[in-house]
């Protein structure tokens, strides 16, 4: 009889309080071949003698195992951080395909997902042709929570098979972030995914690689307001955005085609009232721009009930103590960079904020009356940089 040791080291230092797949899954697997399982919950469990011991770790900020399990060739090491690792491990298929374990973790204070059905269809983006079933039977009116990592960026056809069989459970969240793109390519699973029965208080994380431009946009906010008019029970997080899509090095062109783009999408998401969230440069050298596309993340994440106008007055309003009409109406407080930009924006692409730069949230619009334009007006500056002064062309 084989010992085998679990050791969900993410689970055992409290990063995690959910019970890992992988784990249960090992675990069944070993049961079913009659072997002893040792799973770690104290100390003296990591020195118990084995003859195979699995260390899963996916959470960087989880303390390393010890020196010398990383370097016996009987430890199979699972989960990112291991992936440089000699002895780092991915499960076969024959363990994708068992029924969880779902007695394995100890009984404690449970999250959502602690009682859950654990739905498994792909191993390593395949489709499974025969899997165990993995209803837990432990507690009635349990999530349905499909876990797999790559469900997807599977083929239309394996996607529909899918659907059809999840139709049957009730609760169903997923723990991996959805694609967009299939969903939105195809009406027929669009729909199919919406009148899935998701779980009460399911929050859904979105991956964006259908499409940053604003009619790419546009889809996918119809499709957010249908999946939330027939699922009300649920949340959505931000869907997320890129701020720069182009090469600004080119010229100004390519910084002002990005800077409209985003006041459109925004504009829209909040007329919506959808949630998105533009992910900014990390790198000051990725746009001469990037003093002005940096804060698009920060505005979506923290002042999404600001307008363009009004973000970028803001830090002008904490230094002056002044509203935001009153900086603009008075040339004496025009010496801010952001101030700069805007007034440059105001006058030479006014069409831009009359369009998308006076909303807050919904129906909601800055009160744009209150700007003197006799003053704003007086402003001679270009459109410029951060790094060098470019006449706009």
């Amino acid at each position: 009889m084989k010992r085998i040791t679990i050791w969900d080291m993410d689970f055992y230092h409290k990063k995690s309080f959910t019970p890992n797949p992988i784990a249960m899954k090992l675990s069944s697997y070993h049961k079913q071949n009659k072997h002893l399982i040792n799973f770690v919950t104290k100390p003296y469990h990591i020195t118990m003698s084995f003859d195979i011991f699995y260390i899963i770790k996916e959470k960087a900020r989880t303390p390393k195992p010890p020196g010398h399990l990383l370097h016996d060739k009987r430890v199979k090491l699972i989960g990112k951080p291991f992936k440089f690792f000699n002895n780092y491990w991915l499960p076969p298929q024959i363990i994708s395909a068992v029924r969880p374990d779902y007695l394995l973790y100890p009984e404690v204070e449970r999250n959502a997902y602690y009682n859950a059905n654990i739905a498994q269809f792909y191993h390593r983006n395949k489709l499974l042709k025969k899997k165990q079933p993995f209803e837990n039977t432990k507690k009635h009116h349990k999530k349905t929570l499909v876990i797999d990592k790559g469900f997807w960026r599977a083929s239309e056809e394996n996607m529909e098979t899918c659907m059809l069989e999840l139709k049957e459970y009730k609760n169903i969240a997923f723990l991996h972030p959805i694609d967009l793109k299939i969903l939105l390519n195809s009406e027929d699973l669009m729909t199919s995914f919406i009148e899935l029965h998701f779980s009460q208080g399911t929050v859904f994380r979105f991956r964006n690689n259908y499409g940053q431009g604003y009619e790419d946009a546009l889809k996918i906010f119809e499709f957010i307001e249908r999946l939330k008019n027939a699922n009300k029970h649920v949340k959505i997080t931000e869907v997320p955005f890129k701020a720069v899509t182009t090469n600004h090095d080119e010229g100004i062109d390519a910084g002002l085609y990005d800077l409209e783009r985003c006041l459109k999408i925004m504009d829209n998401a909040k007329s919506r009232k959808i949630h998105i969230r533009f992910f900014s440069p990390d790198n000051r050298l990725t746009t001469p721009f990037w003093y002005y596309f940096e804060m698009m993340e920060y505005w979506t994440l923290h002042l999404e009930k600001f307008s363009y106008v009004e973000l970028m007055l803001n830090s002008g309003m904490k230094r002056t103590g002044l509203p935001w009409y009153g900086i603009l109406n008075n040339k004496l407080k025009w010496n801010f960079p952001n101030i700069y930009f805007l007034l440059a924006v105001l006058t030479k692409k006014k069409r831009w904020i009359e369009e998308y730069g006076y909303r807050q949230w919904g129906d909601d619009m800055l009160e744009y009356n209150l700007i003197d334009w006799s003053v704003v007006d007086t402003f001679k500056g270009e459109i410029k940089t951060h790094m060098k002064n470019t006449e706009e062309q």
